[in-house]
């Protein structure tokens, strides 16, 4: 905004200077006027009242006309409720949790990448396999326990595994002290993408127990679905699991999550 010096008359409309108020600073009676904010606009002028945002903050109101910032929580924590205001929290009762989602190509095993993943956190466990592969065509996808050690559980497995196939054979195999379960068959390289997934559900893992496995699974067009229903008989504290194939290296995707248990 300007005035000029040289109209010594004022008339009406006339702009004679600028005064700063509250929370501003500037202002003048000649020339150009510049207002600048020197405090932050209060939440009851439609502002914050806040003059700093670290990345991932979020404003909240924490009385009434009062707003204040919640720092972003940690990785796999939920935004809740304690004491009135939000706040941030691991997962409570029904939550589904990701406890690790982990990448492999053409391996013989999983190795370590799944062990310490069974804890007392969580009683519960739910292992998906995203997409899943082998080098050799038809082969079956194995699992095992891990425990302590860390060592692989290669004896006293018991249950049964069904298999419904493109053709509508439907064949059952017993699993009786076997050295590892057999969760479904695979295809070859790039058989991937037709969707060879799976979703299995683990109890009595992270403590002390006998384990118990059940879910589906679907493999290649060809091999068709399966379903499985097997306990570990040997009572341990099993906290991982390893995977190989009957036959060549895997490649795929696997996901585990805890269901909280409060």
């Amino acid at each position: 905004m300007t005035r000029s010096r040289d109209n010594a008359t004022n008339v009406a409309g006339d702009i004679s200077g600028v005064t700063a108020g509250t929370g501003l600073s500037g202002g003048g009676t000649d020339g150009a006027v510049t207002l600048n904010l020197s405090t932050p606009v209060a939440a009851t002028n439609g502002g914050t009242g806040l003059s700093t945002f670290t990345t991932g903050d979020i404003p909240y109101a924490s009385a009434s006309n009062t707003l204040a910032k919640l720092a972003i929580g940690s990785t796999n924590q939920v935004l809740t409720v304690a004491s009135g205001i939000p706040s941030w929290a691991t997962a409570s009762s029904g939550a589904l949790v990701l406890v690790t989602r982990a990448a492999f190509s053409g391996v013989a095993t999983t190795t370590t990448t799944f062990d310490n993943v069974f804890t007392t956190t969580y009683k519960n466990y739910q292992i998906v396999i995203e997409d899943i592969e082998s080098t050799t065509n038809n082969a079956f996808l194995y699992f095992q326990y891990r425990y302590a050690g860390p060592t692989t559980q290669a004896t006293s497995y018991y249950g049964s595994v069904t298999n419904f196939d493109h053709n509508g054979t439907t064949t059952n195999t017993q699993q009786s002290n076997a050295s590892q379960i057999s969760m479904m068959k695979i295809g070859s390289s790039g058989s991937s993408t037709n969707g060879q997934v799976g979703n299995y559900y683990v109890s009595k893992v992270g403590a002390s127990g006998k384990p118990a496995i059940t879910g589906q699974g679907a493999g290649n067009a060809t091999t068709g679905a399966f379903n499985l229903g097997v306990t570990q008989d040997t009572t341990r504290t099993y906290t991982g699991f390893i995977l190989s194939a009957s036959a060549g290296n895997i490649t795929g995707t696997v996901a585990v999550y805890g269901l909280a248990t409060a």
